[in-house]
């Protein structure tokens, strides 16, 4: 008989647009974003352990940014601190993280990072089994908002809509100097008689401040030809939609 034992790692990095707290396997935490703010720079998060074993954790942190096309990136970031770096909770149990940024200078946008909650392997040995178990490891993490002294606010809008290469391309810009999260953007197409001929809906994330995220949605051909003009509405958590209309694509080759 073989035995086999296979580890996985299960890593949220929460798309999530509303709630105040966030799960993945035993793993509690809440809340699932953090403000700081330059005139009070620390906050705390909670982690709860819902399972019957105990938990050991690490935590990490990275100034966070994002592509134009979505892709998060993450830098070293020596002004945000966080305690403990290594912690074990016991079951059913929770604890408590403190974050904070130290000799973080003035700055006049909504600076952002992300923190990661990664539970390690167990230090109690695990039973041996015969034939095959999976153990599932969590990986969390939420982002965090630095915001300055004065008030600040995303501005959103949708720009430079064309069609190119079987696709219907554009782009969400963030003027603003704060994120907007946007939950999803719908498109809809009508032809010259106001009949719809597509709707579709693309999934969305954050705008960070000063920066844009551009979509590609494909159509046919056909599908151009038939189009005089097309809507596309943002929805965003806790702001109006922004809504804009474009004439008929100038080509649909």
């Amino acid at each position: 008989m073989i035995r086999l034992r296979i580890a996985a790692m299960f890593t949220a990095c929460l798309f999530l647009t509303s709630g105040i707290a966030a799960s993945a396997g035993n793993l509690n935490v809440s809340p699932i974003s953090v403000i700081l703010r330059e005139s009070s720079a620390n906050n705390t998060v909670t982690l709860e352990n819902r399972g019957d074993q105990e938990m050991r954790l690490e935590v990490t942190g990275f100034a966070w940014g994002e592509t134009e096309t979505g892709q998060m990136t993450l830098t070293p970031a020596d002004e945000l601190v966080f305690y403990p770096t290594l912690l074990t909770i016991p079951a059913k149990q929770h604890r408590t993280i403190r974050v904070a940024l130290a000799d973080a200078p003035p700055d006049p946008t909504e600076r952002t990072y992300r923190i990661f909650f990664e539970e390690l392997p167990s230090l109690t040995p695990v039973p041996s089994t015969n034939g095959e178990s999976i153990t599932f490891k969590t990986k969390i993490g939420i982002p965090i908002f630095l915001l300055p002294r004065k008030t600040v606010s995303a501005d959103p809008d949708i720009t430079d809509a064309r069609y190119a290469n079987g696709a219907y391309h554009f782009s969400l810009v963030n003027r603003g100097d704060a994120h907007v999260l946007a939950q999803n953007i719908t498109v809809l197409a009508h032809d010259t008689a106001g009949q719809p001929v597509f709707k579709k809906t693309l999934d969305a994330w954050y705008v960070l401040a000063k920066s844009s995220r551009t979509f590609d949605l494909p159509i046919t051909s056909a599908e151009c030809s038939r189009v005089h003009n097309v809507s596309i509405v943002m929805h965003a958590l806790g702001r109006p939609d922004t809504l804009r209309s474009f004439e008929q694509p100038s080509s649909c080759n």
